[in-house]
């Protein structure tokens, strides 16, 4: 994600040597929902995550 936006919109960013980042509700695998029951009646996303966080960041930066 940082590396897109980077790519897109010149975001800069360091990456400091912090310890372990601890989740106060626990260790976790993936930050992302594995549940597919929507698409078992149809709903099928018009656009990935990356897709709407370039889209959305876009509309911030350059719009009004």
């Amino acid at each position: 994600m940082l590396d897109v936006l980077a790519a897109r919109f010149g975001l800069k960013y360091v990456v400091s040597g912090g310890g372990p980042a601890v989740s106060p509700t626990g260790a976790k695998h993936n930050y992302y929902s594995k549940g597919r029951a929507a698409s078992a009646i149809g709903y099928r996303p018009r656009w990935t995550s990356l897709e709407t966080l370039t889209s959305e960041t876009a509309a911030l930066l350059f719009t009004g």
